[in-house]
């Protein structure tokens, strides 16, 4: 298919560019925003989100005149489509489930492999010998910090090298239609 616009040139790959670094830039500036806040900071962070959208729509934008393709963009909008028209309420649910996710910056390895080895061996879990051996790798690292000092210190910035940069949660009405492997510890 030939296309009859600028795509695909060094042109359109350079406005690209640019716009997606002031999608970066505008994105890290309302995070920052967003985690030093207070309950003061409320007509702040809703300027911030709507410069946020604009940068993504800018982007999108981009994406499409470059590619030629519709873009992936998040849909933060909820409509009434979205919504299910069932019947069920909430007085008929006995379960629910809690889904999160935090996204994490690793700053410095050896810092945080230093931090889980000390935790694990100040909790009494293993000696320091033993603590060596079993942590060997950043999954091993954070596995056993939350589980010496629980989930929770993880995202309060208490574990030298990992800072917590974003959360999400979802709630989910049917926690059997989700597949998750627990945790039982």
């Amino acid at each position: 298919m030939e296309h009859d616009t600028q795509q695909w040139t060094p042109e359109a790959r350079n406005q690209f560019d640019t716009i997606a670094q002031q999608a970066i830039d505008t994105l890290k500036a309302h995070v920052d925003l967003v985690r030093g806040a207070g309950p003061d900071d409320a007509d702040a962070q809703e300027r911030s989100g709507a410069q946020l959208a604009a940068a993504l729509d800018a982007l999108a934008d981009a994406e499409f005149d470059l590619t030629g393709d519709f873009p992936y963009v998040l849909d933060l909008e909820i409509t009434d489509e979205d919504v299910e028209d069932g019947t069920e309420t909430d007085d008929d649910i006995d379960t629910v489930a809690v889904m999160m996710r935090t996204d994490f910056s690793l700053e410095d390895t050896d810092a945080l492999m230093k931090a889980a080895r000390a935790v694990v061996v100040d909790s009494g879990e293993l000696d320091a010998e033993e603590a060596a051996e079993s942590i060997t790798d950043l999954e091993s690292a954070i596995f056993a910090v939350a589980h010496s000092l629980g989930w929770d210190s993880l995202l309060d910035d208490q574990v030298p090298g990992l800072a917590a940069l974003s959360t999400y949660a979802e709630v989910v009405r049917d926690p059997d239609a989700v597949e998750l492997e627990v945790d039982e510890d």
